[in-house]
């Protein structure tokens, strides 16, 4: 079975869940490739988490903390730089 998503304009809402190894990969992913700023709270800070932070910082996105709130200043899906060096994944693969 195929189904189609339609294209939204934007999405907003919160959503809470325990901070989580997977989740919090996944929250920098994803919202690295969104465009502008979104918020991440309960961020797991672990060795792999925060290389999978430093890797995207690398390419080219700002991600700040402050008080345990991370913000990713999204470039969207194709705004990302070109990195000056490999990325090492570390364990985070």
């Amino acid at each position: 079975m195929e189904k189609e998503i339609q294209k939204v304009k934007s999405i907003k809402g919160e959503l809470r869940v325990p901070s989580d190894k997977s989740i919090s990969h996944r929250s920098i992913i994803l919202t690295s490739m969104a465009d502008g700023t979104s918020t991440v709270k309960n961020f797991l800070k672990a060795g792999d988490t925060l290389t999978t932070v430093n890797v995207y910082r690398k390419l080219g996105i700002k991600i700040t903390e402050d008080k345990g709130i991370i913000k990713v200043n999204g470039k969207g899906l194709y705004g990302f730089s070109e990195p000056d060096d490999i990325l090492d994944m570390g364990n985070s693969g």
